[in-house]
């Protein structure tokens, strides 16, 4: 007898485990200490149910794992440790390695910044206070909500759900957000370039909503402004919306067939490129139409406190603000109200084959008076370009160049009156038999004056 007692006792205690290193599927609850020990994961194919509303310290993986966590419908998976900034040392350090939530709610009840790594699938709700990813992927197919996001490097995926990012930062190098169609996506503002930087590749790629509420944060995440990007491609199905009256700010591009309400100013900054798709509806200030809105040509770009630094904001007093060179690729029939320059600013109008462009005036910036150039490229040619909301005069003001060569009035092209307004077209050369019968009519208008000789 005494012979079957060891192996029935073994037996009873086989099914509890350490959190050191997991390398089979197991239940939460047989981890004696997951909640005061980094839990390791290593092997392909584990899952980890979650039945009971648990505490955990801190998931790591070795290289290559592929971990799934199953929690229960209306249960948590709290996280008690915030992680730290280096590598290996986030709560959840699955660098190189993936780990999928699903069911339930995941959450960080630690206060201050929490770290994340690895490549994330988040089919669970998520709910904690300041995220940060410092690298990897970061798919949402849920909800989420946290009371900021930074993005230090990698890409931010989201599929489905309501996101609630409040003060958002993507602010690594090269970080990419795409925010796919059937998402609502929340922030209180976006800064979406490179800290200190005016080299930022930052994008955004938006085709479901999202919506910008304009209460601007302090800190190293605040900033002054509803929006301040490098590249926001904004698809056919993307509505952005940014309240409050802070402005945005485009630093390198924005590429619009879909719908941007703003409440206040939208900046193309120096060397930016404003792409206008066939159906996009740009509305600055609170218009209600493009044909109506403003776009302002300034480089309002501001790092404070120098490269590097943060919080990056825009310069919003005069002796920061300085001209800006800015492209404006037109794709199909557009209007817009105007452009705004900052003095000795300019703009490319490209017109790309087949497109027009109707526009209310070009004008100065009312704080910053001064000379603007209008650059016609592309496929310009003869009604492509119409003013509506200036006299003949002040468009015979205007500067104008064809492809960087300045242009003369009345040799290189002409202000012709039409219908609701004036259009920048070339001046009329003769054709060869034109010229032909101009010269007949002097040469008989000579005969006709020697004869009345």
């Amino acid at each position: 007898m005494k012979k079957l007692i060891y192996p029935l006792c073994a037996l009873a205690f086989a099914s509890t485990v350490s959190a050191s290193t997991i390398t089979t599927s197991t239940n939460a609850a047989d981890i004696t200490d997951l909640a005061t020990t980094a839990t390791t994961f290593s092997g392909t194919d584990i899952t980890l149910s979650v039945d009971a509303d648990t505490n955990a310290y801190q998931f790591k993986a070795n290289k290559g794992s592929n971990v799934t966590v199953e929690i229960a419908d209306g249960k948590k998976l709290s996280f008690v440790y915030r992680g730290a900034n280096t590598l290996g040392s986030e709560v959840v350090a699955f660098n190189n390695s993936t780990i999928t939530f699903k069911g339930g709610t995941v959450q960080v009840t630690a206060d201050g910044e929490s770290y994340w790594n690895g490549t994330l699938n988040f089919y669970s709700n998520f709910s904690g206070k300041q995220a940060s990813l410092r690298d990897g992927t970061l798919n949402i197919y849920n909800g989420w909500t946290s009371w900021s996001m930074s993005q230090q490097a990698g890409t931010i995926n989201m599929y489905g759900g309501t996101v609630d990012m409040g003060q958002a930062a993507f602010w690594g190098r090269n970080a990419v957000v795409n925010i796919n169609k059937g998402v609502t996506f929340k922030a209180s503002s976006i800064r979406l370039i490179d800290t200190g930087s005016n080299n930022s590749n930052n994008t955004m790629n938006l085709n479901g909503t999202a919506t910008i509420s304009g209460n601007l944060g302090t800190g190293t995440l605040g900033t002054n402004s509803s929006f301040f990007g490098a590249n926001l491609v904004i698809g056919s199905t993307g509505v952005l919306t940014t309240n409050g009256t802070a402005d945005a700010s485009i630093l390198k591009k924005l590429d619009i067939a879909g719908k941007w309400q703003a409440t206040s100013n939208i900046y193309m900054v120096d060397k930016s490129t404003l792409m206008l798709r066939s159906g996009s509806q740009l509305l600055s200030n609170s218009k209600t139409t493009q044909a109506e809105s403003i776009v302002k040509i300034a480089n309002i770009y501001y790092a404070k406190g120098g490269t590097g630094s943060r919080p990056v904001q825009l310069a919003i007093t005069s002796d920061k603000v300085t001209k800006a060179d800015v492209t404006v690729d037109l794709y199909g029939a557009q209007k817009l109200g105007r452009f705004e320059f900052y003095k000795d600013s300019s703009i490319t109008l490209n017109f790309k084959e087949g497109s027009s462009l109707e526009i209310g005036k070009f004008a100065s910036m009312s704080d910053y008076v001064g000379d603007f150039f209008v650059n016609l490229a592309g496929s310009w040619e003869d009604d492509v370009l119409k003013i509506t909301s200036m006299t003949q005069s002040e468009i015979e003001a205007l500067s104008f160049k064809l492809n960087g060569t300045k242009m003369i009035l009345g040799t290189d092209y002409m202000v012709e009156a039409t219908e609701g307004g004036f259009y920048i077209n070339t001046v009329a050369v003769p054709e060869p038999a034109q010229w032909a019968m101009i010269f007949g009519v002097i040469a008989l208008g000579m005969v006709a004056y020697r004869r009345r000789k």
